[in-house]
C-alpha cells in the first residue's frame, strides 16, 4: 500500500508535521506493508538544515511507524552546498539518497546546486513493496533520467516535487502519464497542497498521483491530506515478463548509446549553485541552442493532413496497378484542400501505398516497395512541383543497395519535386517477429560503416522550417524524437497506422508528450481505413485515423475524430515555436545533459544490434524469441523481477 502526502512539512522538524498524519495513513492501512511518499519539503527561513540530521529523524519516524518513508527536501550537504535530496528510509534505516538532477524551472531558479552533470547512480532499493527509484521534482519530465532508472531494475518511480499552476501544468502531468506507459511501470508523484512564500500562504493546485503503465492511476482531486493507493506489484511483474509491447526490452539502447557518448561534457563543468547563476546559464544555454537559419524562412503557413483509405497490395501482379491507383486516391484527396488553402506541407499516413496487411511471401516483396526514383514517388514528386508544396509519407522501400531487404521508410519531397529526407524506422514490427523488414538496429554497423551515424536521425532543413519524421511505433520512444530535436528539428511529421485497441489512449498522450518534451510540433498523418478486397466498396475500418497536429506545447490543434477519409487542415507557427524554445525554464531539451545518463545507454542493455547482418539468413524476430531472451536476461540481472507462481486450485 501506497500513501501520498499532500501536506507540507518541515525539514527543520518533520515528526512535528509528518508524525500525526502517520497515524491517521496507519489507522486507515492496519498492518499492510506501506510507503509513505511526502512532497517536497517547505523551504526553512533562516538556512537549510544539515542533510544528515534530517535524514536522521526521517530515519526515527520511519522505524517507530514500521513504514518506509520517501520525499525530499532542499538540505546542506556535507560539503557546504544547498541540494535538493531525495530520499528513501525503512525500518532498518536509510535506504536511497538521490541528489536532484535538473535545476528548479517550475518554481523559478533557487539557491541550490544540483547533479547536473556526470553519471548519476539510479540507485534503486528492494523493498517488500518492489523495486523503488527516486527522481524528484523535474527529474521525472525528463525521458532519459526515468528511462535509465527502469533500466536499472525501478519497478516504482517516486517522484517528490511541488507543483505550480501555470501554462505547462497540465502536460507536466500527462508527461508523468507518458513516463509511466514507456517504461511499464508506477510512477508516484507527491506535490503539496499549499507551500509558504516570503511568509504567506499560497494554495497550490491538486497534483498529486498514481500512475500505472495504461495510463490509469489515482489522482488527487483537491487538498485531501493523503491519497491511498494500491499498486498491484504481481500484475506489473506479469506484463514485464511477457513479450510484446514491452518497451524496456525492445528498446535499441545500443542505437542511441553513441550519440550520448559523443555527447557527454567532461565532468568539470561548473554547476551553478545560485539563482542569478542558474539564470546565466539559462541565457548561455538558450543562446547556444539557436541554430542559424540557412536559408529564409516561412514562419506561419497552412498545412494539410491526408488521412487517407487504402487498397491493400494483395498479391505481386497486381501490385504496380494497386500501388498506383492508392496515390492517385491520395493525392485527390487533398488537392481540393491545397488549392483552397495554399497548403504549404502535406503529410501522408504510413503504409498509405500499399496497405498494411500485404501477403508476406518473398515473390511479392520485391514488388511491394517503392523506389527512389520510381513511378509512384515520381508522381508525388510532380504533384509537389505542380503545387509548389512539400508532401510527406511513409512507405515500404526497396532500395538496391541493399539487396535482399525492404524498409519501412518516410520520405519529404520539396516543393520542386526533390526528394530532401529519407528515415527508415528504427523500431518497428520486426521486434513482434511479425513484419519482416530491415531496421538499421539490425544492420547497424553495416549501416553506420556506410552512410554515417547522423544518417539514422535526419533533419530537413527548408524554407518552412527544420523537419524530421519517425514512423508509428517510433513515437512511442522519446530517444528517437530527442535525437531528431537535437539535430535541429522543429516540426515532427508522424506517418503513422494505428488500429483500435487498448492501447490508443496511452499513445495519445505519448504524441502530446514528445511535442512539449521537446517544443517541436507533432503532425500525426493515420490512416483512416483500407479495402481488404479489389470488390470492395466499404473499407474496413480497423484502422482508427484520428489524424491530428499537436502543438509545440503538447495542446492538440485539431484532429479528425474517427477513421474515414479526411484531408484536414492546419497550421505551422515557427516563430511561436522559436519564441518558446528561448525561455530556459521551459525548454526542458536545455537541460538534458547525456553525460548523467550515457553510461547505463552503453551497458549492452534491451535490443542487441546487428542481428540479422546477412538477408540470406532466417528472420531473428521470429516469434519474439530475441525479446524473450531480453527478458529473461533482465530477470537474470535483477532488471526484472519474475512474477510470483501462480498456484494451481485444490
Amino acid at each position: 500500500m501506497f500513501a501520498i502526502l499532500q501536506s507540507p512539512w518541515s525539514a527543520i522538524a518533520p515528526d512535528k508535521d509528518i508524525a500525526p498524519l502517520l497515524c491517521a495513513v496507519k489507522k486507515r492501512v492496519g498492518d499492510e506493508a506501506l510507503l509513505v511518499l511526502l512532497p517536497l519539503a517547505e523551504d526553512p527561513e533562516g538556512g537549510a538544515p544539515a542533510e544528515q540530521g534530517v535524514l536522521n529523524a526521517l530515519a526515527t519516524l520511519a522505524k517507530q511507524a514500521g513504514i518506509y518513508l520517501a520525499g525530499a527536501a532542499r538540505m546542506a550537504t556535507a560539503r557546504g552546498a544547498v541540494q535538493t535530496i531525495a530520499f528513501l528510509v525503512g525500518p532498518e534505516g536509510p535506504l536511497l539518497h538521490t541528489p536532484k538532477i535538473t535545476p528548479d524551472l517550475i518554481e523559478g531558479f533557487s539557491d541550490t546546486t544540483s547533479a547536473l552533470t556526470g553519471p548519476a547512480d539510479f540507485a534503486v532499493a528492494k523493498t517488500p513493496l518492489g523495486q523503488v527509484g527516486l527522481l524528484p521534482g523535474e527529474d521525472a519530465l525528463m525521458p532519459h533520467l526515468v528511462r535509465a532508472m527502469a533500466l536499472s531494475g525501478a519497478e516504482i518511480v517516486l517522484n517528490p516535487m511541488r507543483e505550480q499552476n501555470d501554462d505547462g501544468f497540465e502536460m507536466r502531468q500527462v508527461v508523468r502519464r507518458a513516463r509511466a506507459y514507456e517504461n511499464t511501470m508506477y510512477l508516484l508523484q507527491a506535490s503539496p497542497a499549499t507551500c509558504r512564500i516570503e511568509g504567506v500562504t499560497v494554495t497550490l493546485p491538486a497534483a498529486s498521483s498514481l500512475n500505472d503503465w495504461t495510463g490509469k492511476g489515482i489522482r488527487a482531486e483537491g487538498s485531501e491530506s493523503f491519497l491511498l493507493c494500491d499498486a498491484d506489484l504481481q500484475k506489473l511483474r506479469r506484463v514485464r515478463s511477457a513479450p510484446g509491447a514491452n518497451f524496456l526490452a525492445i528498446i535499441r539502447t545500443g542505437v542511441y548509446a553513441p550519440d550520448y557518448q559523443a555527447r557527454a561534457r567532461a565532468n568539470s563543468l561548473p554547476v551553478p549553485a545560485t539563482a542569478k547563476d542558474w539564470a546565466a546559464e539559462a541565457n548561455r544555454r538558450a543562446t547556444a541552442q539557436a541554430k542559424p537559419v540557412t536559408q529564409p524562412v516561412q514562419l506561419n503557413y497552412p498545412i494539410v493532413i491526408g488521412q487517407h483509405v487504402v487498397h491493400i497490395l494483395r498479391n505481386a501482379e497486381d501490385a504496380d496497378e494497386i500501388k498506383m491507383r492508392n496515390i492517385d486516391s491520395a493525392l485527390a484527396l487533398i488537392e481540393p484542400r491545397v488549392g483552397r488553402t495554399g497548403a504549404r506541407l502535406a503529410v501522408f499516413p504510413e503504409f498509405f501505398v500499399t496497405g498494411a496487411q500485404v501477403p508476406r511471401g518473398p515473390d511479392v516483396w520485391a514488388k511491394v516497395g517503392v523506389r527512389f526514383p520510381g513511378p509512384e514517388m515520381d508522381k508525388l514528386a510532380a504533384f509537389a512541383l505542380k503545387h509548389k508544396i512539400y508532401i510527406a509519407g511513409g512507405a515500404f522501400e526497396v532500395d538496391d543497395a541493399w539487396p535482399g531487404r525492404f524498409f519501412n521508410t518516410a520520405f519529404i519531397f520539396d516543393d520542386s519535386g526533390t526528394l530532401i529526407h529519407r528515415y527508415r524506422k528504427i523500431h518497428c514490427a520486426d521486434l513482434m517477429g511479425t513484419l519482416p523488414d530491415t531496421t538499421p538496429g539490425s544492420i547497424f554497423t553495416q549501416y553506420v560503416d556506410r552512410y554515417g551515424y547522423d544518417h539514422l536521425f535526419p533533419v530537413a532543413d527548408t524554407p518552412i522550417g527544420r523537419i524530421a519524421t519517425v514512423v508509428c511505433f517510433d513515437i512511442n520512444f522519446p530517444e528517437t524524437a530527442r535525437a531528431m530535436v537535437l539535430r535541429g528539428a522543429e516540426i515532427i511529421l508522424h506517418p503513422t497506422s494505428e488500429p483500435h485497441n487498448a492501447g490508443r489512449g496511452a499513445w495519445e498522450f505519448g504524441r502530446r508528450t514528445r511535442a512539449f518534451e521537446n517544443l517541436a510540433y507533432v503532425v500525426s498523418a493515420a490512416m483512416g481505413g483500407e479495402f481488404l478486397n479489389h470488390a470492395d466498396t466499404v473499407p474496413n475500418l480497423y484502422s482508427r485515423g484520428h489524424a491530428k497536429l499537436v502543438n509545440f506545447d503538447g495542446s492538440v490543434q485539431t484532429v479528425a475524430d474517427g477513421p474515414g477519409r479526411v484531408a484536414l487542415d492546419g497550421r505551422i507557427d515557427l516563430m511561436a515555436l522559436r519564441r518558446a524554445r528561448a525561455n530556459a525554464r521551459q525548454n526542458l531539451l536545455l537541460w538534458d545533459e547525456p553525460s548523467v545518463y550515457a553510461h547505463v545507454y552503453a551497458a549492452g542493455r534491451g535490443m542487441p544490434n546487428d542481428l540479422w547482418t546477412d538477408p540470406s539468413t532466417p528472420f531473428p524476430y521470429r516469434g519474439m524469441q530475441p525479446t524473450k531472451d531480453v527478458i529473461a536476461r533482465y530477470q537474470q540481472d535483477g532488471i526484472y523481477v519474475p512474477p510470483a507462481a501462480v498456484k494451481a486450485a485444490e
